[in-house]
This record gives C-alpha cells, sequence and structure tokens, in this order.
C-alpha cells in the first residue's frame, strides 16, 4: 500500500440502519446527543428515522452524526456514534430528580432503538 490511497466512495444503505441507545447528553449549542452503535445498516446524515421510545414511536431525522471526534455524513455497522436529532423535543426525553432541579435519565433510554426508513 502506498503513502496515498483513493477515499473510499460513500457507503450506500443496503437496509434499514438500526442504532442503538446507550446513554444521552445534552450540550448548550447543539442540544441532545444521544450516543450508541450501529448494529445494522448504514446511517446517513439526513434521513429519516423512527426513534422507538418507550411511550411510542416518535420521528425524527437525523441531523448531526459523530463518530471518532469527527462529523461524518454516514457511519455503518460496528461503528460508535453520537447523533443529533430534528423532531425530538425535551420532552420526549426522561428526566428524573437531580436536587433542586430535574436531570436526564440516560437509565430510561438505553436500549432504545433508532430504526431508520
Amino acid at each position: 500500500m502506498g503513502l496515498f490511497r483513493r477515499r473510499d466512495a460513500d457507503l450506500q444503505p443496503q437496509q434499514p440502519f438500526t442504532f442503538v441507545v446507550e446513554d444521552v447528553f445534552t450540550i448548550t449549542t447543539v442540544g441532545h446527543v444521544l450516543t450508541g452503535r450501529v448494529t445494522s445498516g448504514v446511517m446517513t446524515k439526513g434521513q429519516a428515522a423512527d426513534l422507538r421510545l418507550p411511550g411510542g414511536a416518535r420521528s425524527v431525522t437525523i441531523a448531526r452524526i459523530e463518530s471518532r471526534r469527527r462529523k461524518q455524513e454516514q457511519v455503518a455497522a460496528g461503528a460508535e456514534a453520537g447523533v443529533v436529532l430534528d423532531g425530538l423535543g425535551p420532552d420526549d426525553i426522561p428526566t428524573k430528580p437531580g436536587g433542586e432541579h430535574r436531570v436526564l435519565d440516560s437509565d430510561g433510554l438505553r436500549g432504545v432503538q433508532l430504526v431508520g426508513h
């Protein structure tokens, strides 16, 4: 292999992706960030998906993907990533008491699936 290699062609989704949520964070300038792993398919920025919350599915759009500390257009099965979703409101994220305020309940989202269309 030489010093330079051609960039791989963009991955093409062959099936709807599945992303399993492990944790959730709030970043002031970004919003809610769901972290987890793509377990099948290819997740693409701008793609429509359903977040399968305990209270019912919520239609969302993949607004941002980060993997390996870089913004990505796509990530494939096996990749760990953080995603920001359009269509996910503050009332959709479970909370729990935390001192004088309520805090995000990561345990309430752990294992929830994000499934692409």
